[in-house]
């Protein structure tokens, strides 16, 4: 049964994060546990939660008894027992507590009347089921039996998680630069949204994997096969690690990794998409840049002119949503109906959830089809929503998930996207001459440069001010001498993308989209010199026909 534990005196150092691995696209199925299956998984999933406030409760007397020892003893080495890191005393305090359940369990089977063997989850259940009859010594030996009901890889898992916010959480209060540091693992509610991931030795396991390439789902902790619907099918590599959860509306997902396609290879690459710019009297054939800006009337507004206006789904469905919370409100905490009535709550928000993902998924994909180089704002999403005026509405936008949606399509397609900086001026910004208006206010969705006298549509004039700022602010931190890991693509490109950016295409790009008042402050290169003989052809590029800037001629290994 998957609830044997196994004696390690520490659990296994987390894999190191391998970049190759990040090539990989996930995978995601729902999948449809029967009575059985899904009263062990609720019991897991409530388990885990308490597991993990015990062992947060630990490890904060232990960080206590640090202080206490520093205090009385100051100057002198901390005893051995407290030098040793706090997740791995837990992970040996939790084999010990293991080890004495195993041994005390078959000393009640007198007790408990059941004649099977003494770690089977019928002799725990008579066992605990006769907890009045136990006397004190008895209670306290045989407090943490619950534990051998799990799976020991759940529990190594919650361990990990744990090691790994330690590690953030100390390595942030060593950088004084930083203004919000991760925190230390504090308590969590037993209904916590929360999930729990089985590791698989595939190599070991000969039965998980003949299932596997069977099209089933097995899952040996558990020790039966969960029923799935799914048209895509099962990868042909059986992955290592599982990870089920379960959402507010008691559905049951289960992904893993990908590991039979990368990203880069789930579509065949298809025609870049080109379009004409002119410099210096000249026309040259290069990708399609675009700039797009982002707000809460319209989801998108790219340089053609094109909005996109945004649906706002948590809205049409609000009126549905109170009448539900306020019948919360009416009933008892914890009766019958109020359960019902809570889990009413959770399928009307994942079916919120559920529209508004697919909207943006599909917006996504239409924008970057058309966009060999997408160029966008880099928001300050966090500190946006400190305003209470405009909270829910960019909650329901949902702009950080559009913006990662579009880097994955771009992922997939060989495209490259873009980002201004923070702060820079887009909105309040000439497109035409640079001219800057300070006193542009929220409301004003036009206005009129005071120096060309060009009526501009806010939007549609921020974002051909984020198309040439990102333009700059990428060929700036190439020119760097460390540069910037961030910026850097880390995927595959298009080829005919990677030869025109390598080439120095993106210097070509801006200067026919920089304004005409800002040539001057930029860090562009002379173009007349660069680009008066010779043709530049995006298709064949010759590098003696012009001087890029020496990063951009720099090819991408």
């Amino acid at each position: 049964m998957g609830y044997t534990a196994r004696m390690t005196e520490k659990i296994r150092a987390p894999a190191q994060k391998n970049r190759a691995n990040e090539d990989y696209s996930s995978f995601k199925v729902r999948v449809y546990p029967d009575v059985h299956q899904e009263k062990t998984l609720n019991r897991w999933l409530y388990q885990v939660q308490s597991f993990r406030n015990e062992m947060v409760a630990f490890c904060q007397k232990r960080r206590m008894e640090r202080v206490i020892w520093r205090q009385r003893f100051p100057g002198t080495e901390l005893p051995s027992h407290l030098q040793q890191n706090d997740v791995q005393a837990a992970s040996k305090y939790l084999t010990r507590e293991l080890q004495a359940a195993r041994k005390i369990l078959p000393h009640f089977q007198a007790l408990s009347g059941w004649e099977g063997k003494g770690e089977g989850f019928e002799f725990l259940q008579s066992t605990l089921h006769c907890w009045r009859n136990l006397t004190v010594t008895e209670k306290e030996e045989l407090h943490h039996a619950h534990w051998l009901l799990f799976p020991r890889t759940i529990l190594d898992q919650v361990l990990r998680d744990m090691e790994k916010t330690y590690a953030r959480a100390f390595k942030d209060r060593k950088n004084p630069t930083l203004n919000k540091k991760a925190g230390f693992p504090h308590f969590r509610k037993t209904t916590y949204r929360y999930s729990i991931r089985f590791q698989v030795a595939t190599k070991k396991l000969k039965s998980y994997c003949e299932q596997w390439e069977a099209g089933l789902i097995y899952i040996p902790a558990l020790g039966s096969v969960l029923k799935f619907r799914d048209n895509r099918g099962l990868p042909k590599i059986p992955p290592e690690m599982l990870t089920l959860s379960r959402n507010s509306a008691g559905h049951y997902h289960l992904s893993f990794l990908n590991k039979d396609t990368r990203v880069s290879e789930l579509k065949p690459l298809q025609s870049l998409p080109m379009t004409t710019c002119v410099v210096n009297g000249k026309i040259f054939n290069v990708p399609t840049v675009e700039g797009m800006d982002v707000s809460l009337k319209e989801i998108g507004v790219s340089t053609d002119g094109n909005k996109r206006k945004r649906i706002r789904y948590l809205k049409r469905s609000l009126k549905r949503l109170k009448i539900l919370q306020k019948g919360l409100a009416r009933k008892k905490k914890g009766s019958g109906r109020w359960k019902k009535n809570k889990k009413q709550i959770g399928k009307l928000h994942v079916h919120i959830a559920n529209q508004r993902e697919q909207g943006l998924r599909d917006l996504a994909q239409e924008t970057v089809t058309h966009t060999a180089i997408l160029c966008l704002e880099d928001l300050f999403i966090q500190g946006m929503m400190q305003n209470r005026n405009l909270a829910q509405s960019l909650a329901d936008a949902s702009l950080s998930r559009f913006k990662q949606l579009l880097k994955w399509e771009a992922q997939k397609r060989g495209h490259l996207v873009l980002e201004c900086g923070r702060w820079d001026a887009s909105s309040k910004t000439c497109s035409q001459c640079g001219h800057k208006y300070k006193e542009l206010a929220l409301q004003e969705r036009t206005w009129t440069c005071a120096q060309c006298h060009t009526l501009h549509d806010r939007d549609i004039n921020a974002a051909y001010n984020i198309r040439w700022m990102a333009l700059q602010r990428h060929l700036t931190l190439s020119l760097s001498s460390s540069g910037n890991d961030e910026e850097k693509v880390s995927y595959r490109l298009h080829p005919q993308l990677e030869a025109f950016v390598a080439h120095g295409g993106l210097d070509l790009c801006l200067a026919s989209y920089i304004p005409q008042g800002m040539q001057d402050k930029t860090n562009a290169v002379n173009f007349t010199q660069a680009f008066g003989e010779g043709k530049f052809d995006s298709m064949e590029v010759r590098v003696s026909e012009f001087n890029p800037l020496e990063a951009g001629a720099e090819k991408r290994h």
